[in-house]
Formats: C-alpha cells, structure tokens, sequence
C-alpha cells in the first residue's frame, strides 16, 4: 500500500519510474528538501535503524543488521549529495531569472 497516493509526489513518482525525465526528479528532491532538514532526515533515518537494532527478533541476524548500518551510513552519505546537487541547481537556475 502506498500512503502518498494523492499527493503530487505519488504522481511525481509514477511519472519518473514510468520516463526516467530529470524533471520528475528534480520534483521530488525539491518536496523532499522542503518536507525534511538535514537534521531532521538524519534524525529520522537514525530513528529506523535504531528501531531495526531495538528489535527482538530472531529474524535479523548479525549480518542483516551490519547491512541496516551500511544502508544508513549510504543514506546519509546520498543525503548530504544530494542536497548539494539539488542546491546548486537550484541555486543556478535562481540566477538564470535574476539575469533575465
């Protein structure tokens, strides 16, 4: 079940899987940006893998849980990347206008 059925993202989303078009995803990295501050998405990404650790169960073992730290540390990695790309691009067309 997806939970952002009628939210511009969903449809941003659908549109990118379905093109691969630049525009869809500079869409959702700009909802994104907004909806979270890098302290926040790394709070709340640092929140699930602690959640993953907490668990009491059997099901994750010591190398399921190696590759939740792995993931994390890739996340946080793509977050600060992404959020430079995006600023920059933003930045840039920012200046495009201010020139026009």
């Amino acid at each position: 079940m997806n939970n952002l059925q009628g939210l511009s993202l969903c449809s941003h989303y659908e549109e990118l899987l379905k093109t691969g078009s630049k525009e869809y995803a500079r869409e959702i990295l700009q909802q994104f940006f907004d909806a979270f501050d890098a302290p926040g998405s790394n709070e709340l990404l640092w929140l699930m893998v602690t959640a993953t650790m907490e668990l009491e169960n059997e099901r994750l073992d010591g190398r399921q849980r190696s590759n939740v730290l792995f993931f994390y540390q890739h996340c946080l990695a793509f977050f600060k990347a992404a959020r430079i790309m995006y600023g920059e691009e933003k930045n840039g067309k920012n200046k495009k206008k201010a020139t026009r």
